[in-house]
């Protein structure tokens, strides 16, 4: 899928998103899924799924119960579009302000429905 194309379902480039992002601010961001790393422990149940949109990749973070439910969907290799909420995370380093920037997903959209965000 090229970058054009993923332009179409998103409302945030990876960039855009670490340059512009309000903490909590409703976001669908996509791409090619590059990793995913299981919860640490037992107790916590959050998957880091990384996806790259051909600019740069994000962090994105979903339930066991997310897991559960899109398990065909979310695998590597694959292109997929989440929808969510931006977590901006900013701390001072050495008297420099350092922000982290991920999402937490709670859906993912269905593009065969061209659902396009103009």
């Amino acid at each position: 899928m090229e970058l054009d194309e993923i332009k179409q379902y998103v409302t945030h480039l990876s960039e855009e998103l670490r340059l512009n992002a309000v903490h909590e601010q409703h976001v669908i961001i996509g791409g090619k899924i590059v990793n995913i790393i299981p919860p640490f422990i037992k107790e916590n149940s959050i998957f880091i799924v990384s996806i790259d949109d051909g600019i740069g990749t994000m962090n994105v973070l979903v339930s066991d119960d997310f897991m559960s439910q899109f398990k065909e969907e979310v695998v590597l290799g694959e292109y997929v579009f989440f929808e969510g909420f931006a977590n901006v995370v900013s701390r001072s380093i050495k008297n420099e302000v350092k922000k982290d920037v991920s999402v937490f997903a709670y859906s993912l959209k269905d593009i065969t429905k061209d659902e396009k965000v103009l």
